[in-house]
């Protein structure tokens, strides 16, 4: 397993476990929640998140959403550094699909929920939430 492998796994379960802003009370109980005026393009834009990494340190990540199902998955590192994943993204029955390498298995299907047009709420099966801000 190479190197940006191992990264990209730990980053993802370091996202799930420790970015999460809702507790297992506030996971969405049937499926992805976008209101009825939105769709599946309302997600379309770039999403951050925060948190510490026990290896890298502070970490921000960004998911960029862009039309067409393309997606670009950036990590941006304290020390001014940043991994770039490419992948895709779709919006189906009752979940979220996220592929490409920076996913454990190249694949991560979440429940979410769009509040407002600028915070989405990421929800795994293991009921561990995040949160993501709009950033554009």
């Amino acid at each position: 397993m190479t190197v940006m492998r191992v990264l990209a796994i730990a980053l993802l379960g370091l996202a799930a476990a420790r970015f999460s802003g809702c507790s297992k009370a506030d996971k969405p109980t049937e499926g992805p929640e976008l209101p009825e005026d939105k769709t599946s393009e309302s997600l379309v834009g770039v999403w951050s998140t925060q948190g510490e990494d026990p290896m890298l340190g502070d970490v921000e990540v960004r998911f960029d959403l862009r039309p067409f199902g393309d997606l670009r998955v950036t990590v941006l590192l304290e020390s001014g550094g940043r991994l770039t994943f490419s992948g895709s993204w779709a919006f189906g029955p009752n979940k979220l699909t996220l592929d490409g390498g920076y996913f454990e298995d190249g694949q991560s299907r979440v429940s979410c929920t769009l509040q407002g047009d600028s915070l989405l709420v990421l929800t795994d099966d293991a009921g561990r939430a995040q949160e993501w801000r709009r950033l554009e």
